[in-house]
């Protein structure tokens, strides 16, 4: 088993998150407007390795889930298989898996959450799954360690500078899931998702054995943040927007 894969739930720092000040005195500024964050070359290494090992664990968590769930859908499917020809998707919901966006009757649909929560195994590994999705896609970015602790704040480039200048940021977005952890549970269609991964077209280098960890970069399709960029009005100006909605960070996986 990877070790990753077996790393505890996750459960909110008790201290309040604090972030680098916001940079106000020209000394901070770069000349073609970005704003430095005060962070040592240790501390940016640190924070690198801390995204990554989120990374990888909302991967490896989705995979503990995927192959907990697939053999239950099989049984299901022989046990009762008119019912599970029809649609449904699931979501977490206080200590239980629970179907929504279904035309199932109610006594089907309490059939299908019996067998999804019956030994308490899967609603588990949702669980920890919906934690490390939380903690690798929070509004710090994955800053967040296994402890609890901060490691400061990404820069978005290798000199540590944050690029605020609108012309010279052309395609430039982000997405903040501030909040994140209180919306993930209601956000994530566990069963979409699963479905999602397991038919998506492979990228070349990606083994097929590892095809579950692709679950941790699609569920971005399912979460809802305030997504920023910058367009250019028809004056020639530029201008800030900033709207509600999804974007998947680092396309260039699939």
């Amino acid at each position: 088993m990877n070790a990753l894969s077996a790393l505890p739930a996750w459960s909110p720092p008790s201290l309040p998150k604090v972030k680098p000040p916001p940079a106000t005195t020209p000394d901070t500024l770069c000349a073609r407007g970005c704003v430095k964050h005060p962070l040592s070359d240790e501390d940016r290494q640190r924070t690198y390795d801390t995204r990554w090992l989120n990374q990888q664990a909302v991967e490896y968590r989705f995979v503990d889930f995927a192959n907990a769930l697939e053999p239950r859908l099989q049984t299901m499917k022989m046990l009762r298989p008119t019912i599970m020809e029809k649609p449904f998707d699931t979501i977490y919901d206080d200590g239980r898996l629970k179907v929504v966006d279904t035309e199932m009757t109610i006594d089907e649909r309490a059939w299908v959450e019996d067998q999804l929560n019956f030994d308490g195994s899967l609603p588990r590994l949702a669980d920890a799954f919906n934690r490390q999705v939380a903690r690798t896609y929070d509004e710090d970015n994955g800053s967040w360690d296994i402890q609890g602790n901060f490691h400061g704040s990404e820069s978005l480039n290798a000199d540590g500078f944050e690029v605020i200048d609108p012309v010279n940021a052309s395609g430039f977005r982000r997405i903040n899931y501030a909040g994140l952890g209180n919306t993930v549970n209601g956000s994530v269609k566990l069963m979409s998702l699963y479905k999602e991964t397991a038919n998506v077209k492979l990228p070349p280098y990606w083994d097929e054995a590892s095809r579950y960890r692709l679950g941790g970069y699609l569920v971005q399709n399912y979460l809802q943040g305030d997504v920023s960029y910058y367009v250019r009005l028809a004056d020639g100006s530029v201008e800030l927007k900033v709207e509600r909605g999804s974007y998947r960070q680092e396309d260039y996986v699939i």
